[in-house]
């Protein structure tokens, strides 16, 4: 094999190679910005019930 066929090969295997990796990391950072936004839904969402449950259950002592 040529040297310099060599050389170009290694330069765009080394290119492909980046490039992947850098893909590869912003399907990573994406993956934990849309489950660090999941994560804080359901606390909302708890905190919500969790108001509601406590609610209901002094509405219910006062009644019984």
């Amino acid at each position: 094999m040529d040297a310099g066929l060599a050389a170009v090969l290694g330069a765009v295997g080394t290119g492909v190679t980046g490039i992947a990796a850098a893909l590869r990391s912003r399907s990573t950072t994406r993956h934990q910005v849309e489950a660090e936004a999941l994560r804080a839904l359901r606390e909302s969402r708890k905190a919500a019930y969790v108001s509601i449950a406590e609610v209901s259950e002094r509405y219910l002592d006062r009644c019984f």
